[in-house]
């Protein structure tokens, strides 16, 4: 079952540099992922599907949920980790 479990020094609003550039690092590796936001921890998640039911390769999307944002990427990176 789920559980939510608080974040010790988790990332807060004041961390968030509005109107500049902020910085996103996401490490999915196995069946845990884990959100930085400006080297903050912000999210953690681990799937509990089984591993038979995982998907194999997929894409990676860049969204945002409310029509009057404005968002801009750049330096877009990806690596394999091992």
């Amino acid at each position: 079952k789920p559980t939510i479990t608080p974040i010790k020094d988790a990332l807060t609003a004041e961390d968030i540099k509005k109107g500049d550039w902020n910085s996103v690092h996401i490490i999915a590796k196995g069946n845990n992922f884990k959100l930085y936001i400006n080297d903050k921890l912000s999210s953690e998640f681990t799937e509990h599907l089984p591993k038979a039911k995982r998907l194999k390769s997929g894409m990676i999307q860049l969204q945002i949920h409310d029509p009057d944002m404005i968002v801009h990427f750049r330096d877009l990176k990806l690596k394999i980790l091992k």
